[in-house]
């Protein structure tokens, strides 16, 4: 009866799932310049300059190629490589309106530190498609550097403030109609990023409820058996 107790306390924990690989990237900052024709962030035909934005990466570690090694780390896919892109989505937040980016073409997530005194940071999403009646295709990227160590490692939750000067990112959104000669959507501009927060973006770390019931079910088995056996004696 013991052995069979300590064999299922064992099989729950094996059961309780692993640590997260799915991450998220957090850039805020300004715009620094930006159009938006047909309205994506609200008005149609705005600029953008100035305002606040929010850009959210979710990336997973477990998908496209990697390279790894001590102080950096690179993952990168997508159809244009034959398999699946590492980033899941690309958000960006622009006056209270927000549109995603596809990376099914080609996805991308790398960084690097000296582990003491600075980061580099670079995400990239990009998608298109076309046919004989329109063609669209988006993109965004950011390159950022911070005077703040980190490991280096995209697995790592990080929050980076003090930002380099000459960080960038840009995007462009479109979707043209040959049957009129029209935009659908149409969007584009350069943004500054100031601040990074990296953090999970996996609700599998957390375990499960029936492992976690499993494994407290096995540890009161055994506290149970341990009283009998007292009792008997």
């Amino acid at each position: 009866m013991l052995k069979m107790l300590c064999a299922t306390t064992a099989l729950a924990l094996f059961a309780i799932p692993a640590s997260a690989a799915t991450m998220k990237a957090v850039y805020t900052g300004t715009v620094d310049y930006g159009y938006d024709q047909t309205g994506i962030f609200g008005t149609a035909g705005a600029d953008l300059s100035g305002l606040n934005y929010v850009l959210t990466y979710i990336y997973d570690t477990s998908k496209g190629y990697r390279w790894t090694g001590s102080g950096y780390d690179e993952i990168y896919g997508g159809e244009g490589y034959g398999n699946e892109s590492p980033i899941l989505s690309a958000t960006l937040k622009i006056n209270g309106h927000s549109t995603e980016f596809g990376s099914d073409y080609y996805g991308v997530a790398y960084a690097y530190s000296d582990q003491s005194s600075y980061t580099y940071r670079y995400d990239y999403s990009y998608d298109y498609n076309y046919d004989a009646s329109h063609s669209a295709y988006d993109y965004i990227y950011t390159y950022a550097g911070y005077n703040q160590g980190s490991s280096g490692s995209l697995d790592d939750a990080v929050s980076l403030t003090d930002a380099f000067s000459y960080g960038y990112s840009y995007f462009a959104k479109y979707d043209y109609n040959y049957s009129d000669w029209s935009y659908g959507t149409y969007t584009y501009g350069s943004l500054t990023p100031t601040k990074l927060v990296v953090s999970s973006n996996d609700p599998a770390a957390v375990p499960l409820p029936a492992s976690a019931l499993l494994l407290v079910s096995g540890f009161g088995g055994l506290g149970a058996l341990r009283v009998l056996r007292r009792r008997a004696a």
